[in-house]
């Protein structure tokens, strides 16, 4: 089972604050079947440009960009934590 935790932005879409998945393989088919599961977290995760700049993924508390980024791959007992990024002036 991967855990997957969700900021409040994505509970709209998901209906929860986190789940527990039975899923192998790469972060980029997690969110592929996220998606198919929550058809509107697509809107959230996804702008014109492609994925949204604006959300950081995290696996067991490390960045995915420190890491593989969406190939990234999962294995049992892991987080995946979305965390939006905060900006301001």
């Amino acid at each position: 089972m991967v855990r997957v935790v969700y900021p409040l932005i994505m509970t709209t879409a998901t209906r929860k604050k986190e789940e527990e998945i039975e899923f192998e393989g790469d972060l980029s088919s997690l969110i592929d079947l996220l998606c198919e599961r929550y058809p509107q977290l697509k809107k959230v995760l996804y702008n014109k440009d492609g994925f949204n700049r604006f959300i950081n993924i995290y696996v067991n508390n490390e960045d995915v960009r420190n890491l593989d980024g969406f190939e990234t791959r999962l294995k049992v007992g892991d987080t995946v934590k979305f965390i939006p990024a905060i900006a301001g002036g």
